[in-house]
């Protein structure tokens, strides 16, 4: 284990995150937009 300060992230690390959280946005938007108008068609 290195010195390195466990708190601070790399550059790398902090996009590798934001590209995972991105992609996983961009699947459950339209999911969730799906679920969403059939929940309004449902309800009238």
């Amino acid at each position: 284990m290195t010195l390195r300060n466990l708190t601070t992230f790399s550059l790398t690390e902090l996009l590798v995150v934001m590209a995972i959280l991105v992609v996983l946005a961009a699947v459950l938007f339209p999911v969730l937009v799906k679920a969403r108008s059939n929940s309004d068609q449902a309800t009238f």
